[in-house]
């Protein structure tokens, strides 16, 4: 059964406040996807850049879980099939990304999302696919820590591109076609207006719970929550507000970014 675990941190680590459990390794369900969001930006060939497009699969056509029902007839460009991920949580194209920045070889792109994992302060995380779907067995899927997250959370805050996402509450994909596709941001806290929320990313498996990174700003004042383990999406959004909320009266704690 999955428990509770949550966090909450400032950006630049010296000055922290961590709750019960960090060091905790837990399931780590969607919020794992922001290991390979560096990678897309920093890919290092010629003739690669965001607006790269991508042929759809077979393999990543048949990905199932939260998707935006990619075929194998279409071509989307890495920008866009970033925004599914980041806003939907599309299991799909997360697939298609790591299997084209992986060379087509999806296990050489798990092992290097393991190596960056250990890069950026996630020693204990462990990666055993690329779309953070339950593996057969308990023990294989995929692995981090609350501060892990953190750590995880604060480097996507780098790249401006995915804090627009992050903190979009609706968009499209395919507009000017037929199959015209709403993206509704699976995080209610930033669809319902939550003060200062910026995003990050929400997650679910059976064995997870229901997750959430939750990235806020107050003030000039950055915090990172970070929990796992709730039965509910009503219970975990419920206790991320409070925990944010307490958080910003822990002045002592916090400083400017």
């Amino acid at each position: 059964m999955a428990i509770p675990v949550h966090q909450v941190t400032v950006p630049d680590y010296k000055l922290k406040k961590i709750t019960k459990k960090s060091k905790k390794i837990v399931y780590a369900a969607t919020p794992w996807y922001g290991i390979k969001i560096p990678k897309a930006y920093e890919e290092n060939k010629p003739d690669f850049s965001i607006d790269t497009e991508i042929q759809v699969t077979n393999e990543a056509y048949r990905i199932g879980g939260s998707q935006v029902y990619l075929d194998p007839k279409e071509k989307f460009s890495v920008k866009d099939l970033l925004k599914t991920v980041i806003i939907k949580s599309a299991n799909d194209s997360s697939y298609l990304l790591a299997q084209y920045l992986g060379g087509g070889d999806i296990h050489s792109f798990v092992n290097e999302m393991n190596k960056k994992a250990k890069q950026i302060g996630m020693p204990n995380a462990h990666f055993s696919n690329p779309d953070g779907l339950p593996e057969k067995y308990s023990t294989n899927d995929n692995k981090a820590t609350a501060e892990g997250l953190v750590f995880l959370a604060e480097r996507l805050l780098q790249y401006p591109l995915v804090v627009k996402d992050a903190q979009t509450k609706l968009a499209w994909l395919r507009e000017g076609t037929k199959k015209k596709t709403m993206l509704i941001n699976t995080n209610k806290l930033v669809r319902s207006g939550f003060t200062g929320i910026t995003g990050m990313k929400t997650g679910y498996i059976r064995r997870s719970g229901f997750c959430l990174t939750a990235t806020c700003e107050r003030g000039g004042k950055r915090l990172v929550a970070v929990v796992t383990g709730f039965k509910s999406s009503k219970d975990r959004d419920k206790f991320v507000k409070q925990l944010l909320n307490w958080g910003y009266k822990q002045n002592s704690l916090i400083e400017n970014k």
